[in-house]
Order: C-alpha cells, then structure tokens, then sequence
C-alpha cells in the first residue's frame, strides 16, 4: 500500500507535499487546506455552471 502511496505522488509537485506534511503536524495547516479546498470547488463549479446549464437547458 505505502508503494502505492508513493508512486502516485511521484510527480506532485513539492509544495503539494508540503501541504499534506503540514497537515499531519501543524493544528490549523488541515482547516487552512480544507478551506482553500472550498474555495477551489466553488470556483470550478462556477466556471461549470454555464455549462451545466447549456446542457440541461435549465435556466439557473
């Protein structure tokens, strides 16, 4: 499994790692990604709106 784990965070970028280290030792870094998290589905559902709409034919 720990294989696993670390062939797909191979490629991850090295500030991506730093953020799930932080998580597992500082109190506030899991609230803090949690909410940059939120924000970012907020923002990409956003973008999908439009979208979604087009194809539902739905008006909002």
């Amino acid at each position: 499994m720990l294989d696993r784990l670390a062939a797909s965070m191979a490629d991850e970028p090295v500030e991506s790692l730093a953020v799930l280290r932080s998580m597992l030792t500082h109190p506030g870094a899991s609230d803090a990604a949690a909410e940059g998290a939120a924000r970012y589905r907020a923002q990409i559902a956003e973008l999908l709106r439009p979208c979604l709409r087009s194809l539902t034919g739905a008006d909002g």
